[in-house]
């Protein structure tokens, strides 16, 4: 008796969810806005788009002091239907409709567009479609229609690519059972209907440039820690901890933007520990510093700026 009335409990929540995925579809939708500058990200990305009313928004966390989260395809945010609070477990492996926006590269939408469609076909995935698409503000995309390889259920995707130079590129992805084929290109109609990009003024902030004369040059390493993810660690001589350790007790709390040679990134120096004096002394014995979690690409540039020519 138990086991049924289970099984009946998780039918019924999973009736509910469906019921309110569809419905969210007639709703008038909701609206999320992301602007970033070239300094806040080292793809930044700068646009608007609709998403189903009352559905919950989850958004990537964003570059800590010292580092770029940069790898390829990295999510921006995700939309999602929002479940009661009796069902967050059990309707988890149950409906799986969402929306991800990813970051892209590539010189074209139809460049990415393909060479996603050609690791689909690696990974046994079925392409159905890819096909030139339009926002309906004039912006030119393709869209890629497949059937992921997926150990439950039968889903469809639709992923939308679009290159739109600053204003950032993108791949919006779209999945839905295969019974709800009809949500899923509703929702592919809200995206090229609301979506909008747009160029960011730039950030006006301090610089703080780290040179190669503040740098112990036999302390400078590279190290790898996944698979497009490198750390860059580094002892400054005594006078330039001094010099850096000044710039930031004068910008403490405040955005500043760090300068290694060709790379640079936005940062917030953080506020002083009550016990800064004591952490100070430490730090002045070791004098080390590192950007963490950044790209290949990213790396080189640092190595090449914190080298003496």
């Amino acid at each position: 008796m138990r086991h049924i009335i289970t099984i009946s409990t998780v039918l019924l929540l999973s009736m509910s969810m469906r019921a309110q995925v569809k419905s969210s579809g007639t709703a008038e939708p909701e609206l999320y806005t992301i602007k970033q500058s070239a300094l806040a990200h080292s793809r930044p990305v700068s646009f608007s788009v609709g998403y189903p009313k009352g559905w919950r928004v989850s958004e990537a966390g964003p570059p800590q002091v010292g580092e770029s989260l940069i790898m390829d395809d990295e999510p921006v945010c995700s939309f999602s239907p929002r479940p009661s609070r009796s069902s967050d477990n059990l309707l988890a492996p149950v409906e799986r409709s969402e929306i991800i926006i990813w970051r892209t590269g590539g010189a074209t939408a139809k460049a990415e567009a393909e060479k996603f469609a050609a690791a689909l076909r690696q990974r046994s995935n079925t392409q159905r479609d890819l096909s030139p698409i339009k926002t309906e503000a004039g912006d030119s995309g393709y869209v890629v229609v497949s059937e992921p390889n997926l150990e439950k259920g039968h889903w469809i995707s639709s992923d939308l690519f679009f290159q739109a130079g600053a204003k950032g590129a993108i791949r919006i992805s779209i999945t839905t059972r295969a019974e709800d084929s009809d949500m899923r290109e509703n929702w592919q109609r809200l995206v090229l209907k609301t979506l909008r990009f747009y160029v960011t003024a730039p950030e006006s902030v301090p610089a703080e440039h780290i040179s190669p004369e503040d740098i112990v040059q036999d302390s400078i390493q590279l190290v790898r820690t996944g698979t497009n993810s490198f750390l860059v660690r580094w002892t400054y001589t005594e006078t330039g901890a001094e010099r850096m350790l000044a710039l930031r007790e004068a910008h403490r709390g405040k955005k500043v933007r760090t300068v290694v040679g060709d790379f640079q990134r936005l940062c917030t120096i953080s506020e002083f520990p009550p016990n800064y004096a004591q952490w100070k002394e430490s730090w002045l014995k070791r004098r080390t510093d590192k950007f963490f979690g950044v790209t290949e690409d990213d790396a080189k540039l640092i190595m090449s700026g914190l080298k003496s020519k």
